[in-house]
């Protein structure tokens, strides 16, 4: 039988040394994993839309903190975005850089030679590499959503299921992977999501039960929002929590290759590729733990079992 979720043994994991084994309140810990997500493309302008998550237990991700702080204290630098890192460089300074939004105390990057941020890239490669179990990016046109999808007779059957914004039909995608995955390995421990802080409401009722989201009213009256025994999810910022670095890299590389397999007149004009998209595509995929561009099925084949299913789902409910 399923353990239950305890918020007390994911405490205890995430500050206790070893897990709370020896201390007095001696207990069996079932050691919880925390997948944290993030996405690209959420600009109205961008035509696809990508969502990652990097997964694995409390104590990996205690050592990807330690070892990322490490990282930032030798070469000089903090709060780290890809997206930042790669748009801005000694031959072309970004567009904040230039206007005086930002500077070298922001994007110290700004200054380094190729060597220099080669030497930072392969270190912050290798910190994702160790400490994540598994990974996934997913990409998505939005023109593909907004036809296959909101046109569809999924929305009539499942209308709250997959959100309105496309980064919460994404992030539901991406967990769909992270759910094979635990399906495939036979373990379920303990599981808490943390999203880059925006979407709040509609990612809440993506992946938590009606009960959650909206309050639930108890015997006598009151409002209660808690469930010790609910599946966590919060809702943090990279600048502080490094964590979720692991999937904006996983994210942006994976938005590069979409964007060179989709459009590749804008793939052109970018450049290509360049030498630090593939750096991260060669390690990613050479570990075989970050799945980029991981996807199910193709598009229409996916929806098509998530209408069958859903289908099915409205008819039981109806008998």
């Amino acid at each position: 039988m399923k353990a239950p979720y305890s918020s007390f043994e994911h405490l205890v994991a995430s500050i206790c040394p070893d897990d709370g084994k020896g201390w007095y309140f001696s207990m069996a810990v079932i050691e919880p994993h925390t997948a944290y997500l993030d996405d690209s493309g959420s600009t109205p302008n961008a035509r696809i839309i990508v969502a990652a998550l990097c997964v694995g237990p409390i104590k990996k991700w205690r050592q990807f903190e330690a070892a990322w702080i490490a990282a930032e204290q030798e070469f000089g630098f903090k709060e780290f975005h890809m997206t930042e890192f790669a748009g801005c460089r000694r031959t072309a300074w970004c567009r904040d850089c230039k206007n005086g939004k930002t500077d070298a105390t922001k994007h110290p990057w700004r200054e380094w030679s190729n060597t220099k941020r080669h030497k930072v890239l392969t270190e912050l490669i290798r910190i994702v590499n160790k400490n994540t179990a598994q990974g996934w990016g997913v990409a998505q046109t939005k023109d593909d959503i907004d036809k296959l999808l909101r046109q569809s007779k999924l929305k009539e059957l499942a209308p709250d299921a997959f959100g309105h914004e496309y980064y919460t039909f994404a992030a539901t995608t991406v967990g769909g992977s992270l759910a094979r995955w635990r399906k495939q390995t036979g373990q379920f421990p303990p599981l808490k999501l943390v999203f880059d802080g925006e979407h709040k409401l509609e990612l809440a009722r993506a992946f938590l039960p009606e009960y959650q989201v909206k309050p639930k009213i108890s015997a006598d009256g009151f409002e209660n929002w808690f469930d010790l025994d609910a599946t966590g999810i919060a809702f943090e910022s990279r600048k502080v929590t490094r964590q979720l670095l692991a999937a904006d890299m996983l994210a942006w590389v994976t938005a590069k290759i979409r964007v060179a397999e989709l459009f590749p007149d804008t793939y052109r004009q970018m450049g290509g590729w360049g030498k630090e998209v593939s750096m991260i595509v060669h390690e990613f995929l050479r570990q075989g733990k970050l799945h980029i561009g991981q996807a199910h099925d193709a598009f229409g084949e996916w929806l098509k079992q998530e209408i069958d299913f859903w289908e099915k789902q409205n008819t039981d409910g109806n008998k």
